[in-house]
């Protein structure tokens, strides 16, 4: 008999209709419970999904049929809502990028681990099964050792200083919402802390970025990453080694994967998504097997990563001068 997994999810802007379709897809997933500050697009995803629409994140995380809360909302009210279904005893599965800052994932990550409760970054990237045996690749020693990587999330786009990824007072721009991908891949490729961090940006007028430069030293090797959405670039991205080279066609989320070795050998691997439009049921399983079996942090996507990260988030922003009311 399938174990049946409700989720409540607070928020219900555009990544929703992404993810819940997908969650359907898992091992016992659903939607059980809906908040939002638009009381009527929750109540219009509720129906939709047969679900239950609530007024408030607390109402929405009392419902009884619910095991773990999935936070949707911008990130600027992350730690917020992560907080709140923590001291209500309940897991959480947090939407990239886990905060604004790293203090703000200090509080959320002590607070989970002073009530023994889950939590977990929503970086679908470290379980997508592409990217795993990119990392197998490296671990073996198909490339050598890592001495480059070059990630590129850029694409032409309209400036709007209403939407939300270019909101300021909801810590909009480019760097913290797609940058953190190039980020998060450099961390895992790399396996290390950067020693050496050098950035650029260009910030609009309302003080959002839409441009970021950053490069990462490691130990023996550099990480050169870029974002932007003023300029084509794609999302390919190239690991590069002292015997070969790993290109992939989508650092955030790739699908395809090519060993290309200085022997000239070449292999490829290509997506074992089980449902490819989207890479979620990947990462939703992984939660809900964690909490399943009392796990309080992902074997992956641990809480020492994340809070990697978040430092070097700060440091790029402070950088580039990208400061948010909410620092």
């Amino acid at each position: 008999m399938e174990d049946k997994f409700g989720w409540c999810f607070i928020g219900a802007g555009s990544i929703v209709q992404r993810v819940i379709p997908e969650m359907h897809k898992t091992n016992g997933g659903y939607l059980a419970s809906i908040c939002s500050t638009t009381f009527t697009r929750a109540e219009e995803i509720a129906e939709q999904y047969g679900a239950k629409a609530y007024h408030t994140a607390q109402e929405a995380l009392s419902d009884p049929n619910v095991r773990a809360a999935y936070i949707a909302t911008p990130h600027s009210n992350h730690m917020e809502s992560a907080l709140l279904a923590i001291d209500m005893g309940v897991p959480v599965l947090c939407e990239k990028p886990f905060a604004v800052n790293l203090i703000q994932a200090r509080k959320m990550i002590n607070a989970a681990r002073a009530k023994n409760v889950y939590i977990a970054e929503g970086m679908w990237t470290r379980v997508n099964p592409v990217f795993k045996e990119v990392l197998a690749w490296i671990s073996e020693g198909r490339i050598g050792e890592v001495r480059s990587l070059t990630a590129t999330m850029a694409g032409k786009g309209v400036f709007d200083p209403t939407a939300r990824v270019f909101d300021y007072n909801r810590a909009g721009g480019m760097f913290l919402d797609v940058g953190v991908y190039t980020i998060a891949a450099s961390q895992f490729i790399f396996g290390d802390k950067p020693d050496r961090i050098a950035a650029m940006g260009k910030l609009e007028y309302n003080g959002v970025d839409t441009m970021c430069a950053i490069l990462l030293g490691y130990r023996n090797g550099i990480a050169r990453l870029f974002t932007s959405s003023e300029v084509s670039g794609g999302t390919d991205a190239v690991v590069q080694g002292g015997k070969g080279d790993i290109l992939i066609n989508n650092i955030a989320a790739p699908t395809r994967a090519m060993l290309v070795l200085d022997s000239g050998e070449e292999i490829c691997s290509t997506a074992k998504l089980a449902y490819p439009d989207e890479g979620f049921v990947d990462e939703l399983n992984a939660v809900m097997d964690d909490i399943r079996e009392g796990r309080i942090q992902n074997e992956y996507i641990t809480h020492a990563y994340t809070l990697e990260v978040m430092e070097i988030l700060d440091t790029v922003r402070s950088q580039i001068n990208l400061k948010y009311p909410i620092d």
